[in-house]
């Protein structure tokens, strides 16, 4: 029987593709097959899939799919990212690496993967770019790109709202949290923020729900989650 070594993705079992049992670690091909180079890049990658043979499982996903783009924005790319070669491990949450490459050949994609299996890549995090208006309204709005320094400071308590766009119970959240902002924004050492979610992510820090709000207490390791204004998690983070 040949194997098959390359699979592509498609929504009906998307699912059992990532969530199996037997791999951990994904090389992910993302382009159109109206691509004139696709021929030539799937080639490529099935070449670059024989070197990690039960290591890493290679998988296509079809741009001109329009539902695999839930997914496809789901792991960070926008169309001009496309064509575009990911590494992913789903060993502790999700990290995703995107590969810098001038072509989309076996040795580029090979050497790539070694990197990440050897911890040599830095994980690509989702951002917005920082508005220009970020810190002018009582509730802040952060991005990943400044969300560690606004947040991580010693003098200062952070409360974030993590929120999605299309979540309701955010949407009903937000008017509280505006309210919230209100009180405490002439007090120097509390700012009152919140952040998308979906379009940002922060390293060592998975939101996996929304709405999340985050206590972050000056000078603390400690952060207290709360699913609402009412409740109250403690979680210790080292």
């Amino acid at each position: 029987k040949k194997k098959n070594w390359v699979t592509e993705f498609v929504k009906q079992s998307g699912a059992s593709i990532f969530k199996g049992k037997d791999y951990t670690k994904f090389a992910v091909l993302i382009e159109s097959k109206e691509s004139e180079d696709y021929d030539d890049h799937l080639d490529e990658f099935t070449k670059a899939a024989k070197n990690f043979e039960d290591k890493v499982r290679f998988v296509y996903i079809n741009t001109d799919v329009e539902e695999n783009w839930q997914l496809i924005e789901f792991l960070g790319m926008i169309a001009e990212d496309v064509p575009c070669v990911l590494f992913i491990d789903l060993d502790e949450g999700l990290k995703k690496y995107k590969a810098e490459m001038n072509e989309i050949t076996k040795q580029e994609i090979t050497e790539f993967i070694q990197k990440c299996l050897k911890g040599e890549v830095m994980p690509f995090l989702k951002s917005d770019d920082i508005p220009e208006d970020w810190d002018k309204h009582p509730v802040v709005e952060l991005v990943g790109k400044n969300f560690e320094e606004q947040v991580f400071q010693p003098k200062k308590t952070t409360f974030v709202f993590f929120y999605a766009p299309w979540c309701a119970a955010c949407q009903n959240t937000m008017p509280e949290w505006e309210k919230l902002g209100e009180l405490y924004k002439d007090k120097k050492k509390v700012t009152i923020a919140k952040m998308n979610s979906i379009n940002n992510e922060v390293p060592g820090l998975p939101i996996l729900d929304v709405p999340t709000l985050a206590l972050f207490i000056k000078g603390s390791t400690t952060v207290g989650y709360f699913s609402s204004l009412k409740s109250l998690v403690l979680i210790k983070t080292s």
